[in-house]
């Protein structure tokens, strides 16, 4: 959480002071208002390699430490222009004469270890320096670059490696908008996040905790769901409404590629599993519940099916979250069907005398009425539906 504030802080403060998109949050010494200078002259005209002017890159073990060249460095090429004093070859007219001080850095590295042990040359990481004058932040290496190596097989990639500041560390891209606008491109997929951040880490603001436990029906259903994952407990933040537990179904059919931006596929067997039959999505609130005796199904005729059938009373808005709400439900046919034609033999959707309060219905008229979803219709007086009423 203290990650976040300080997150949520900065991008503030960059609002309040207008910060622009690709700003240099650390600023660092004008060098090319001092000198002139080119690397590109000295690497591919005169013959020089990085050691030669930065030799204290080798015996660098901190980021903080000044590996740039210092005046008395330089005279051992140019000793004649500063017995001539012909000063303005290197400095320019009315420039300070101030030494180049080291930039600020928010990251570990250490050169000598680089350089001496693994002995790799100072191209391997400062790419294009042969086409570069003045080096700037923009000729340092960039986290791709590190990446390179930084990849669990030949070097570690754990953030605090380089960074022991994290919480300083903000991409160009993180504007001062990102807390709202990252989402876009969290669907997009067109940010490479798993660089930076584990999949855990959204959790810490998107995170769902256990509701109150309520009595009745929703006790059954809290008592079965999976405890908060996140840093912060007890809070539902930005993204899911309260009820959404109850709700999900309905968003987890018809936008499963969403859900997947944040939750892996295997997410939903935490609570949709069935035992010793994990790749089957199955309510565990479906199958045997300690210190409850009804089973979830009954298929006896006057049983009144079971925890299900209870449950449907009571709330078919849940049930339908999940299965069809077409009419036709397939789940539901299994069984709420009319077999036969032969009254009170099948399980009971309705009451006695239903059509006597809601009205006749279509079913005389059109073949294809809702309640032949369930009843057979035969036309024949004394047989099937109609033999219901037509004895």
């Amino acid at each position: 959480m203290q990650l976040l504030d300080g997150c949520l802080i900065l991008f503030l403060l960059l609002d309040s002071l207008g910060a622009k998109e690709h700003e240099v949050t650390i600023p660092e010494q004008d060098r090319a208002a001092l000198i002139h200078f080119s690397h590109q002259a000295h690497l591919n005209d005169y013959g020089l390699v990085c050691a030669d002017c930065h030799f204290r890159a080798d015996s660098s073990t901190k980021s903080s430490d000044n590996i740039l060249p210092r005046e008395a460095d330089c005279t051992n090429c140019h000793a004649q222009e500063l017995a001539d004093e012909n000063c303005s070859k290197c400095h320019k007219v009315g420039a300070e004469r101030v030494a180049f001080s080291s930039p600020e850095r928010v990251i570990d590295f250490h050169h000598q270890y680089h350089t001496e042990t693994l002995k790799l040359g100072c191209e391997t990481c400062h790419q294009g320096m042969g086409r570069t004058d003045y080096a700037t932040r923009e000729s340092w290496p960039v986290m791709d670059d590190c990446l390179t190596c930084h990849q669990d097989k030949d070097a570690p990639f754990d953030c605090a490696t380089c960074h022991p500041q994290v919480e300083v560390i903000r991409p160009r891209s993180h504007r001062q908008d990102w807390m709202y606008e990252h989402k876009q491109h969290v669907r997009a997929v067109d940010m490479p996040c798993s660089k930076c951040h584990e999949d855990s880490w959204c959790e810490d603001c998107h995170t769902g905790a256990l509701l109150s436990l309520a009595t009745g029906l929703a006790v059954r259903v809290l008592e079965a769901a999976p405890s908060s994952r996140g840093k912060i407990g007890q809070i539902v933040q930005r993204q899911h409404e309260l009820s959404y537990r109850f709700t999900h179904p309905l968003d987890a059919v018809g936008k499963e590629r969403q859900c997947h931006s944040c939750h892996e596929p295997k997410y939903c067997i935490d609570c949709h599993r069935v035992e010793g039959k994990e790749d089957r999505y199955l309510p565990v609130w479906h199958g045997p519940v300690p210190g409850e005796s009804l089973p979830w199904v009954l298929g006896s005729v006057g049983s009144g099916g079971g925890r299900h059938g209870d449950w449907a009373r009571k709330d078919i808005e849940r049930c339908v979250a999940c299965h069809d709400v077409e009419g036709d439900d397939p789940s539901c046919v299994q069984c709420h069907v009319d077999f036969d034609g032969v009254q009170g033999t099948d399980p009971k959707t309705h009451s006695g005398r239903f059509a006597d309060r809601v009205g006749e219905g279509d079913f005389h008229e059109n073949p294809a009425s809702l309640c032949y979803t369930c009843h057979t219709s035969t036309n024949t007086t004394g047989a099937g539906f109609c033999g219901y009423c037509h004895q």
